[in-house]
């Protein structure tokens, strides 16, 4: 699982390089969109990390999420956002 999470992240850090790389190039429209694709890979990520009990490397410890957080549908304390919204975002059905 921690292949996983570990492409999951590497894609993050792909999405974030190219939103700061874009300069002018891409619409304001387009680098929202990507920001907000990337807040909620961010957060699946979290959830992970948290029923895992894994300690995240992206995410300062007040922003980590916990197993209850995730049991409760909480919001991610880093992106707002809760899992159904990250999933939705993505397009998990």
């Amino acid at each position: 699982m921690s292949s996983v999470l570990a492409g999951m992240t590497t894609v993050s850090g792909a999405i974030n390089s190219a939103i700061s790389g874009s300069g002018s190039i891409l619409s304001a429209t387009v680098i929202a969109d990507a920001k907000t694709a990337d807040n909620a890979l961010i957060t699946i990520i979290s959830v992970f990390e948290a029923l895992l009990g894994i300690s995240s490397t992206h995410a300062p410890v007040r922003a980590r999420m916990t197993r209850d957080m995730v049991f409760v549908g909480a919001a991610n304390p880093a992106t707002g956002m809760t899992e159904a919204k990250a999933l939705a975002i993505l397009g998990v059905k």
